[in-house]
């Protein structure tokens, strides 16, 4: 069991926020991304603890980083990073550093004037010199995720699904996708319904995780982003798992 940092897709991917982003639908505390980009020269630091538990272990991310910078209306760049921690039933704690996944974010259509809000978050997570490279904490070897996001506004809801490719030098491609719905009129809260999926392309399956979560907008500058799922199909050889994510956004 391993923790992936939420974005991992060929066409498919993240970021988030409350006021400051022109979309708001995907991203943390979900693992579905959406087109929208942080404001040019702001930042959008999340500082989070995940965590993916089964019947024998618990994998923990904490903290975990996601940092992200506006260049211009269409352009963010992001870098992801954090700590891991493995807990068993029967060996000790065991805890190391994590990959970095670093990307660029395009949004090259706007709802306001394409009907539909597109873009594409192009990733690389790879291993540092200190990165843990034990696999039961770390994705073994490096990922190519190449993205694309979608969202639409209809009525009081948002739809913002993604599809994708990862790429993966160490074990097998997956093809991913998902959506969330995001329930945008009840301010300060932001409820957000999520369904994601990973298919392996070695034949051995399909992790399909059913997620809910809220934003709340604690004051103009942070938002409190929580989310709880449960994986409703796994993969051959592994087992269904809960996953939470509990954060802090912070808009400078």
């Amino acid at each position: 069991m391993q923790l992936r940092p939420m974005p991992l897709l060929f066409l498919m991917t993240s970021v988030i926020l409350v006021p400051v982003l022109t979309y708001a639908q995907g991203g943390p505390p979900m693992v579905t991304d959406d087109p929208g980009t942080v404001e040019n020269g702001h930042w959008e630091i999340n500082i989070a603890s995940l965590t993916a538990s089964n019947y024998n272990q618990n994998l923990i991310q904490f903290p975990y980083f996601d940092i992200n910078y506006g260049l211009g209306s269409r352009l963010q760049l992001k870098v992801e990073t954090g700590w891991v921690i493995r807990r068993d039933h029967v060996a000790p704690a065991q805890g190391g550093a994590d990959t970095v996944l670093a990307g660029t974010k395009f949004r090259f259509l706007d709802e306001e004037t394409a009907g539909v809000a597109v873009a594409t978050y192009p990733q690389f997570q790879f291993h540092h010199f200190f990165s843990s490279k034990d696999p039961e904490l770390t994705t073994p070897g490096n990922q190519l995720i190449l993205p694309l996001e979608f969202c639409k506004n209809i009525g009081n809801w948002a739809i913002n699904p993604e599809i994708g490719y990862l790429y993966s030098t160490a074990a097998s491609d997956e093809f991913l996708y998902g959506v969330v719905f995001a329930f945008e009129k009840a301010k300060p809260w932001e409820p957000l319904f999520e369904v994601h999926a990973n298919t392996l392309l070695d034949g051995t399956g399909t992790t399909t995780l059913l997620n809910f979560g809220f934003r709340y907008t604690i004051s103009p500058l942070m938002n409190l982003l929580v989310a709880a799922g449960h994986t409703i199909t796994h993969t051959e050889g592994s087992s269904t798992e809960l996953d939470t994510y509990l954060g802090l956004q912070l808009e400078l």
